[in-house]
């Protein structure tokens, strides 16, 4: 389900003109493209639905948004509010198509770094949250399942034409 919401979540920005991505913690922060908006799940909670089966798991999405512009800090600020309003107004509430809780805003916090700064870039983080059940798999089979990693291979850009060149799908024991 997290990468779902995630993906769910990329769409629905692009879907509304604002170049998204999922984080890449290696990716070199000076060759972005701003705006960007960076999607991440970075933590979650638990709390007990059921005695024996269910639990909720409350994740927490942070939403990076990246603006540039050489011109001042003024511009930058007067650049980056109406995105990062938009944004917040766009995923209020929504469900997305899948089976979690309306996502909520918790807060948004200017994340700017002292080098980011001197590019001309600011960078604010946003969090939602969101909430779905998980159920205590049963089958031994069902958690096999969890023990496989799928890979996907892309001979070439995978924005050149979104079409896995070859998958292989490994088990671990």
């Amino acid at each position: 389900m997290l990468t779902e919401i995630e993906q769910a979540i990329l769409t629905k920005l692009s879907d509304n003109g604002l170049s998204s991505k999922i984080f890449d913690a290696r990716a070199d922060r000076q060759n972005l493209s701003p705006p960007v908006v960076f999607c991440a799940i970075e933590e979650a909670s638990f709390s007990r639905v059921t005695m024996n089966k269910v639990f909720k798991q409350e994740v927490s999405i942070f939403l990076t948004i990246v603006f540039e512009t050489l011109e001042n800090e003024a511009a930058r600020r007067s650049g980056i509010y109406p995105i990062l309003e938009g944004v917040i107004g766009l995923l209020m509430l929504q469900k997305l198509g899948l089976a979690i809780t309306p996502i909520v805003p918790v807060g948004y916090k200017n994340v700017t770094d002292k080098e980011d700064a001197q590019n001309g870039q600011l960078w604010f983080q946003i969090e939602f949250k969101t909430s779905f059940n998980i159920e205590k798999t049963d089958d031994e089979a069902d958690a096999v399942e969890l023990l496989k990693i799928g890979l996907e291979y892309y001979l070439q850009d995978p924005e050149d034409d979104g079409v896995k060149d070859a998958e292989d799908e490994i088990t671990l024991k």
